[in-house]
């Protein structure tokens, strides 16, 4: 059994550090706003193109500010908090925009 466990520990450690050789940006955080029992759910995008963080709220789109962005993330306003987080490659991210110009 010990044997097992150092095999999957060697493993998850290999996994990890091949992971820390790739870059990724925080491009969006999904949010819920409310207890357990009912609550209100929004997104943040950040616009790499602008350096901007978008706020998708239903119907509504707003630039925020991203002191609120990441406060309302940990959970500092309200019962909200940060459900869902997006990262995209780096890499592909920086191709993506170079092909955009």
């Amino acid at each position: 059994m010990l044997k097992k466990i150092n095999e999957l520990e060697a493993a998850i450690n290999l996994s990890f550090s091949q992971l820390q050789h790739h870059a990724y940006y925080l491009h969006g955080i999904l949010v819920h706003d409310g207890g357990a029992e009912s609550g209100h759910y929004y997104a943040f995008v950040y616009d790499r193109h602008r350096n901007l963080w978008l706020r998708f709220n239903d119907h509504k789109v707003t630039v925020e500010d991203e002191t609120i962005v990441f406060k309302e993330a940990r959970g500092g306003s309200g019962n909200s908090c940060a459900y869902g987080l997006i990262y995209v490659n780096q890499r592909i991210a920086d191709e993506i925009a170079q092909s955009s110009l």
